[in-house]
């Protein structure tokens, strides 16, 4: 019987580990960053051992995140490669311009940090703008309708 599932696991595993990993990001060895970058993929330069690592932000704002992987870099990040070729990156990615994405990779999946979603980020910033301007208008004695 055990033989029996084993055959039949082999059969449906590649098929069932495509579908399963399909919207991690999967990581790619190069020799130089290509000029376009694509979505989901993780970018390890260097030959022989990856030096920096580089991926397209997460939340579509199309910005590139380029990061250190040399050990006496600061900062710097670490990498675990899984035989699939999923990446776990520590420490966590925060982008302090632009978008201010924080998230951890972590076998391939991108784990936000404090919001649910990148959507949910760019709301709660909107809403709170918008307090801010309405209690300045307030201030300021204009009336918004």
């Amino acid at each position: 019987m055990k033989w029996l599932l084993r055959l039949l696991w082999g059969t449906v595993k590649k098929p069932v580990s495509w579908w399963r990993f399909r919207t991690r990001i999967k990581s790619v060895a190069v020799e130089e960053l290509p000029d376009r970058l694509h979505k989901h993929r993780l970018y390890l330069l260097g030959a022989m051992e990856p030096w920096a690592a580089a991926l397209l932000c997460p939340c579509g704002c199309g910005e590139v995140i380029q990061l250190s992987l040399m050990l006496h870099d600061s900062p710097r990040w670490n990498l675990q490669l899984e035989p699939e070729g999923l990446a776990t990156l520590t420490p966590s990615i925060w982008r302090t311009k632009g978008c201010g994405s924080h998230f951890f990779l972590r076998q391939g999946s991108v784990i936000w940090c404090g919001q649910k979603s990148p959507r949910d980020q760019f709301t709660s910033v909107s809403r709170s703008r918008t307090k801010q301007q309405a209690s300045s208008r307030k201030a300021d004695g204009a009336h918004w309708f």
